[in-house]
């Protein structure tokens, strides 16, 4: 009997960019490499083939076998947040912070990446390998992820952790890929590759308690906790043909910033509490880690706050207030904005 390790998962993640819904490859051969390597925490890919119910009259009660219909996928990814360890120099999880804005930073070296909204979509080839590397070991892959839900937490003593989440075209595995193959659904693959050996992984986790927040140009605010989210309303829709998916489409957006305050008897709460109730925005800057090469600083903009209903059961008052951010203008994709330095 054979144990599946669940702590021997290693898994690789290479961008498709312009979006595509094709796995990475040479003549049919992948092209994952021990450089697409990236640490996680937790990796879930999944697909479902739909059920297409019988309508024909059986002349019993019974009910005929069900059809096989359109193939559908989602991935879920969590990672923590870390940069290169060198200011201007891409991270490992880069094709993921670069599927959520669009687009891949701008790079001034030795200095910082730069990430603003965009509406358009960066596709994700996700490699699952699991130990021990046997024949029928579910490895498996995820073709053409889109990244639609993402979110990031702070405050707690812990780790940073970044957690995006998608649709994307399919998910194949490694023990009926040569089926594929044969049904041509096997996205431009014609074997199963082994794990890239010995992956490197750049730089170290921020802390999730370290750093410096400002909100509504107040830098003093007691924080207890909090996250910075997205939705970016990003899916795939299928064409006349095909068992998947095969266009991105978009929707609108949500993008918030979350975070829960110590009560204190300040002018600067009051203030704070009196824009929940007049939804007056404000812009602020949440900054996390502290060290070089491993800071992270997102802004948001034009936020605007729902009243919070104080936190009273325990030994302070706590005052959770939910944010939603908004463009500055028409014209404009400004929401947030990250950059790593």
């Amino acid at each position: 009997m054979s144990i599946v390790n669940t702590l021997g998962e290693r898994i690789f993640i290479q961008a498709t960019n312009p979006w595509a819904a094709t796995i990475p490859n040479s003549s049919g051969t992948a092209t994952v490499a021990t450089t697409d390597g990236l640490q996680h925490i937790a990796c879930s890919l999944s697909a479902n083939s739909n059920s297409i119910v019988s309508r024909v009259k059986s002349g019993t009660l019974g009910r005929l076998a069900a059809r096989r219909g359109r193939r559908t996928g989602r991935f879920s990814v969590t990672v923590p947040l870390q940069g290169s360890g060198t200011a201007g120099t891409r991270c490992d999880a880069d094709a993921l912070i670069s599927a959520i804005f669009g687009h891949a930073g701008t790079v001034v070296a030795s200095t910082s990446i730069t990430f603003a909204l965009t509406a358009t979509n960066f596709g994700l080839t996700i490699w699952k390998f699991r130990d021990p590397a046997g024949t029928n070991i579910w490895n498996e892959v995820c073709v053409g992820g889109l990244v639609d839900s993402w979110e990031i937490t702070f405050g707690e003593e812990q780790e940073t952790e970044l957690t995006v989440s998608g649709p994307c075209v399919d998910v194949v595995d490694k023990p009926n890929l040569a089926s594929l193959v044969t049904a041509g659904e096997n996205f431009g693959l014609t074997s199963f590759p082994s794990e890239p050996s010995a992956p490197t992984f750049l730089g170290t986790p921020a802390l999730a308690f370290i750093g410096a927040i400002t909100i509504n140009g107040v830098s003093t605010f007691p924080i207890q906790s909090g996250r910075i989210y997205g939705t970016m309303g990003r899916s795939a829709r299928y064409a006349f043909n095909s068992y998947s998916a095969s266009v991105p489409i978009n929707v609108e957006r949500t993008l918030g910033f979350d975070f829960s305050l110590y009560e204190e008897d300040t002018a600067n709460q009051a203030a704070l509490r009196y824009l929940s109730r007049t939804k007056g925005t404000f812009d602020s800057t949440l900054v996390l880690g502290n060290v070089a090469g491993n800071i992270h600083t997102f802004t948001v903009n034009n936020a605007a706050i729902d009243a919070p209903e104080a936190n009273s059961g325990g030994a302070e008052s706590i005052l959770p207030f939910t944010g939603t951010a908004s463009i500055t203008n028409t014209a404009a994709n400004d929401e947030i904005g990250y950059a790593q330095t």
